[in-house]
């Protein structure tokens, strides 16, 4: 999946998994966005759902996009997502812990087990209205989590619990909210789903070309 934001939900990838846009999710200028155009969502009920899903089924992913936070004070347990594939699949968010902020990534299972199947990244720095790079590369085979924000890693870490697994065969993809329509208050950029791990130096290289081109 390869989403750009110019005015629509396009997926420029070979599967064409296109989306639609739900609540009032709004353009934003050229001026406000990494590369052209990028979604501005209200933190409320805006998000963008892919529903047809060819090509996107290896437990093993990268997942990429631009983030710029509107009220990152809001974004404590699960109400901050940037993906999310539904309950029983996985997750990715931000958390904002008193003010101490990660990435997140796992099994979607809070009803079942209180996100025990997450994983975090080290600390990072965080700043509303300020864009950001962010990934997260999970190797199913190593149960291991990647983050990257920036370019740079913030942290390699092993899913320790571990309850069904972290699946990606069938259902929609939401960006900017969950399943259950928490919802991401800010714009978000060119967002990516990758069916392999990318290596570090791809997401460096992934990071350096969006950023060169903003």
């Amino acid at each position: 999946l390869s989403m750009h934001f110019e005015n629509d939900t396009k997926d420029s990838s070979r599967y064409n998994n296109s989306g639609i846009l739900s609540g009032n999710t709004t353009a934003a200028m050229l001026r406000d966005c990494v590369v052209g155009k990028c979604l501005n969502f209200d933190g409320t009920n805006d998000y963008v759902k892919a529903d047809s899903m060819p090509g996107l089924s290896s437990p093993s992913m990268t997942l990429s996009l631009w983030f710029s936070t509107s009220n990152m004070a809001s974004c404590n347990d699960y109400n901050c997502p940037l993906m999310d594939r539904g309950y029983l699949k996985w997750l990715w968010m931000l958390r904002n812990t008193s003010g101490t902020y990660t990435l997140r990534f796992g099994e979607h299972d809070w009803n079942s087990y209180g996100w025990t199947g997450i994983i975090n990244s080290n600390t990072i720095t965080l700043t509303d209205n300020v864009w950001h790079h962010a990934a997260v590369v999970y190797n199913n085979a190593t149960l291991a989590a990647s983050f990257f924000f920036d370019g740079i890693p913030v942290g390699t870490n092993l899913q320790s619990n571990v309850h069904y697994g972290i699946h990606n065969f069938t259902g929609s993809v939401y960006i900017g909210a969950t399943t259950v329509f928490n919802t991401f208050p800010g714009a978000i950029d060119e967002a990516h789903i990758f069916n392999r791990t990318l290596s570090a130096s791809e997401v460096w290289e992934l990071y350096t070309l969006e950023y060169n081109r903003s």
